[in-house]
């Protein structure tokens, strides 16, 4: 893609063509992958007679897109046979025949950027079936649009982007923190740590992996409990406190357009009321209908990168081809690289003697945790149908050329419970370090960069699975990038280290004067 063209798979920027920063994405209600104008037209059952606006309406499936011809907005109230705002400023209602005054709904017609991650939704790897899922795994993402980043920095865009400093870092260090949803920290202060408080997540002692409420036994000539990520020597789980807030369990009438909610409150009345507290349970009966245009409380918000292939990253203005300065991306919070990030198919780089193509960045990203989303990914399809199968999100060849410093998890003996899959325990190894959650099938994955792992996932806690719910893996394409053994060539940011060798030394006798 050219840079800012939008996001992977041909896909354009629904929201504004020059956004960098995402937060939302326009409705798409009956889950088609389409935002389109055909649907039931709204219909008003009830109206304030003192302001002559309506205030409920009989409308199970409405058109995703409706324009407002007076603010351009999103509106109810659309001709369907036209697709255009209906020409009258008024509508009768169904149920009294009183005329109500048009109003704009424009909050109706905007769902968060929800999908959903099953290493983090799923306790294990059994197949729960249906396309339930759970609270702990129903992600809210906020987008950084990296081509339309590029066009700013550059000053092709907006008006303030070539003020930011470049000479520094030899091109620009992005750092991301998402606090929304962040408990206080019991445990350290009742200070917002950056810990997601979900470590209540090993559990071997149960086959369906139901929380204890107890930190997992410290294995034998270990000194630390494989749920304790944070090293603190208590377990953390005061993050359940708010999740599912905005989640609940219900049915929608076809009949009435009403949705029903399910007796007993939100998703986080019964999380937060179980003994002890369990993200996992009960499932959202539909994540797609739930899960996927709801709000997400608690710690589950995430930074993802799109429209980041071979060209697209900012570069250094006064860089050169063996010196293109670049961009590196820190977050507090786990990071989504979704689609080609800094390569493509095209790319020299995985020639049998690679070289550097225009436009190529150093670029590294570090985070909590990195997950590598191919070119194929749709949100839609991870809260679709079976939610459990990686087969409903298949890959297809994607490229990726940057350094990852993300979190693992700490290993811990596998137990003992039947079925159990031989690699459960393990972090995954440094094979899938990076983390995927798609069926690779007979895509490769090819990565060029440099791996590290420096300490453990404090806010994407779920640990390593494989292969029945979260994904199969690609064939794998992995490299070190030569780049990276010259200064020149290391992403922005990179710490430096000085190490001063004493070749050789002689004493010096002298008579020390006054003063010195």
């Amino acid at each position: 893609n050219a840079a800012g063209s939008g996001e992977p798979g041909g896909f354009s920027n629904d929201v504004n063509p020059n956004a960098i920063l995402l937060l939302q994405q326009p409705a798409d209600r009956n889950g088609d992958g389409a935002v389109a104008i055909t649907g039931t037209a709204p219909v008003c059952t009830t109206v304030n007679t003192k302001t002559n606006v309506c205030t409920a309406w009989n409308n199970p499936v409405p058109p995703d897109v409706q324009i407002d011809a007076a603010s351009g907005s999103y509106f109810m109230g659309l001709n369907l046979s036209t697709g255009t705002p209906s020409s009258t400023t008024t509508y009768t209602t169904a149920a009294t025949g009183q005329t109500a005054t048009k109003q704009s709904v424009t909050m109706n017609n905007w769902y968060p950027i929800n999908f959903y991650d099953a290493r983090e939704g799923e306790a294990r790897d059994t197949d729960a079936g249906a396309n339930s899922c759970t609270t702990m795994g129903v992600m809210n993402a906020v987008e950084i649009d990296v081509g339309n980043l590029k066009l700013w920095l550059q000053g092709k865009i907006g008006f303030s982007g070539t003020n930011v400093n470049n000479v520094a870092q030899n091109g620009y260090v992005l750092y991301f923190s998402d606090r929304r949803g962040m408990l206080y920290n019991p445990n350290a202060g009742n200070i917002r740590t950056g810990d997601a408080g979900l470590e209540d997540v090993i559990n071997s002692a149960s086959a369906v992996g139901t929380p204890d409420g107890v930190l997992e036994p410290t294995p034998a000539g270990r000194s630390l409990s494989p749920e304790d990520v944070n090293q603190n020597g208590l377990l953390d789980n005061w993050g359940t406190g708010d999740l599912g807030l905005g989640q609940w369990n219900g049915s929608l009438s076809l009949s009435t357009g009403l949705f029903t909610k399910a007796a007993g409150g939100s998703q986080n009345a019964k999380i937060y009321g179980a003994t002890p507290d369990n993200p996992y349970s009960p499932r959202i009966n539909s994540c797609m209908s739930t899960g996927r245009k709801n709000w997400v409380s608690g710690a589950r918000h995430v930074l993802r990168l799109v429209d980041g292939s071979l060209g697209n990253l900012p570069l250094s203005p006064t860089g050169t081809a063996t010196d293109p300065g670049g961009l590196t991306v820190a977050s507090e919070n786990p990071v989504y690289v979704m689609g080609d990030y800094n390569s493509n198919s095209a790319d020299p780089a995985w020639n049998t003697t690679p070289t550097d193509a225009a436009g190529h960045a150093a670029a590294a990203v570090i985070a909590d945790a990195v997950t590598l989303l191919s070119n194929n990914w749709v949100d839609r399809l991870s809260m679709l149908a079976d939610v459990d199968s990686p087969g409903n999100r298949n890959a297809v060849t994607t490229y990726y050329r940057l350094a990852i410093a993300g979190g693992k998890n700490i290993n811990f003996p596998l137990p003992s419970w039947p079925g159990v899959y031989q690699d459960f325990g393990t972090d995954g190894g440094v094979h899938n370090f990076l983390r995927y959650l798609e069926n690779w099938g007979s895509a490769t994955l090819y990565y060029k960069g440099s791996i590290v792992s420096l300490y453990y996932a404090t806010y994407n806690t779920g640990v390593y699975k494989c292969c029945n719910d979260v994904y199969s893996p690609p064939t794998r394409n992995y490299s070190f990038d030569s780049d990276f053994t010259l200064p020149q060539g290391l992403p922005p940011g990179t710490p430096m280290f000085r190490d001063v060798e004493t070749l050789t030394y002689r004493q010096l006798f002298a008579t020390r004067q006054a003063g010195q």
